[in-house]
């Protein structure tokens, strides 16, 4: 039997608290949102080449279904954190769906493409587009039916008692 190992955690924010004259969490994190904010638009950038890489591998599917289903989850969980540090929540509501849509469809084996083209038609509108408030909204609750009609059933737990 190996024993355990134990690893140490450095906490850098901890550490650059506790330092004499070191930030105050607070400026610490406005510090970071200062970061994020002037990649923003260079970030933003790479949303349109992760639309089309998105398209790229649904085209590619009939060569090897497995495959494609395995870069499109990829593909849509980065999407889905570019989105979120980006605070585009439409958008990451949109490639969380497709990615919760695609494991389904890796875990039962039967793929709706119709339904994955919805998914990631909506995603390149919601790149190419940001309209309104109201047209993201009727975006993301069509996908909500469309994920709805192919979730997976939940497995009731028998309760211990």
């Amino acid at each position: 039997m190996k024993s355990a190992r134990l690893f140490k955690i450095e906490n850098r924010l901890g550490a650059i608290t506790r330092r004499p004259g070191g930030k105050r969490i607070s400026e610490a994190l406005q510090a970071a949102e200062t970061r994020v904010r002037r990649k923003h638009g260079e970030l933003a950038a790479v949303l349109p080449e992760a639309a089309l890489r998105l398209k790229a591998r649904l085209d590619g599917a009939a060569t090897d279904p497995g495959q494609t289903l395995e870069a499109l989850y990829v593909e849509s969980n980065q999407i889905f954190s570019l989105a979120g540090a980006l605070g585009l929540k439409a958008l990451a509501d949109a490639a969380y769906s497709l990615c919760d849509l695609v494991d389904g469809f890796r875990d039962t084996g039967e793929i709706s493409w119709q339904a994955v083209h919805v998914h990631v038609d909506a995603i390149r509108l919601l790149i190419a587009s940001p309209d309104s408030d109201a047209a993201q909204a009727a975006i993301l609750a069509g996908l909500r039916k469309v994920g709805a009609r192919f979730q997976k059933p939940m497995v009731a737990t028998p309760a211990k008692g």
